[in-house]
């Protein structure tokens, strides 16, 4: 009897049990031949075989991705233009880094663009970035400013109107 190199381990119990129950005249042979195929068996590399190594470090790969269209200090700009922003919402600057953010049917709330003012005040200060529970929802059409424009236009606008200054 053959064993399969692809059912060895599994197999093993088996066979050792069917060599064990044997005639006396039959084991001894049987039990050298079992030895000589698992050997072999255990000796071939199995033509294709899971290598755990390499399925974690494809998983992990990054792939490249694109530039991002926009940046925090872009949209620290856009909370400065009102009419940029979408309909109700108003936003009036606190501080260089800090401003209220209002929109209709939600109370006033602190934002900022600024990663390290939003590190030293995370208890009163909403970081203001796409998925932020404050961030405008983009529904799939594009977030809508008050004259229907839509996010990343708005960041094009905001760089003209620095651009001007």
């Amino acid at each position: 009897m053959r064993i399969k190199k692809t059912a060895t381990l599994s197999a093993m119990p088996a066979r050792i049990a069917e060599v064990a129950l044997m005639r006396p005249e039959n084991q001894q042979q049987a039990r050298a031949n079992l030895v000589s195929e698992l050997q072999q068996a255990a000796s071939e590399a199995p033509a294709e075989s899971f290598n755990i190594d390499e399925a974690i470090e494809a998983a992990l790969e990054e792939t490249e991705r694109a530039p991002a269209p926009y940046g925090l200090e872009e949209l620290g700009q856009l909370l400065d233009h009102p009419k940029l922003l979408p309909p109700g919402v108003e936003a009036q600057r606190v501080g260089t880094k800090e401003v209220f953010w209002t929109q209709p049917g939600a109370p006033r709330i602190s934002v900022t663009t600024d990663p390290d003012f939003f590190e030293e005040h995370p208890e009163s200060v909403e970081f203001w970035t796409p998925g932020s529970p404050a961030f405008p929802e983009d529904s799939g059409s594009g977030a809508q400013s008050a004259d229907g424009a839509t996010l990343a236009a708005l960041i094009r606008a905001t760089r003209g109107l620095r651009n001007r200054a």
